[in-house]
Order: structure tokens, then C-alpha cells, then sequence
């Protein structure tokens, strides 16, 4: 069955109020945290779309480092409820995280 519910939103720099491009995010179960429900990239204008099925979830920010290492930014507990649509919008803060 392909989820209903549309997760979707931006992530933005909390200091330069910029859109952050290429940014991996995943969404994990937290009951199985190796192992992601759906996945998906930023645009160039930081934007993000998931389809999911409702429930709680970890949503993990991550970028690659020069080593080619996942680099986790941020991780927030996300409730999505059977609504159509969830627009939700990050702020990183490079020094701390989400």
C-alpha cells in the first residue's frame, strides 16, 4: 500500500535564512532506528517531499563530510497524523544542529 499522507516543507540556515540544497533526510522508526521508512533529498530550494503513512517517526537531517561519512545535522520526533498534508520547515543551525 502506498502512503497517503504528504509530508513536505523546507529546511532553511537559522543564521542566513537561506535554503539548504542536498541534504539527506530519513525518516526512521523509532522502535527500528537502523532502518528508514522513506528517504529523500532537498531541492535548491530546500524543499522536501515524503509520503508516509501516519504515526510517529525520527527524522534524521544528514549531510555527507569530505569523507564521504554521513554527517548527521539534526533529529526531531515528527507525529504525522491521517491528515493529507504536513508542511513543516527546519532551521539548522550549522554549529548545533536542528
Amino acid at each position: 500500500m502506498i502512503p497517503q499522507t504528504r509530508l513536505w516543507g523546507e529546511v532553511l540556515d537559522k543564521n542566513t535564512r537561506q535554503p539548504l540544497s542536498g541534504l539527506v533526510l530519513e525518516l526512521k522508526n523509532p522502535i527500528l532506528p537502523d532502518l528508514f521508512m522513506a528517504r529523500t533529498l532537498t531541492t535548491e530550494e530546500g524543499r522536501f517531499f515524503l509520503r508516509v503513512n501516519p504515526g510517529s517517526y525520527a527524522l534524521e537531517i544528514k549531510t555527507r563530510d569530505a569523507g564521504g561519512q554521513d554527517l548527521v545535522l539534526g533529529r526531531v520526533q515528527i507525529n504525522v497524523g491521517s491528515e493529507a498534508l504536513v508542511n513543516q520547515t527546519f532551521w539548522i543551525d550549522w554549529q548545533k544542529g536542528v
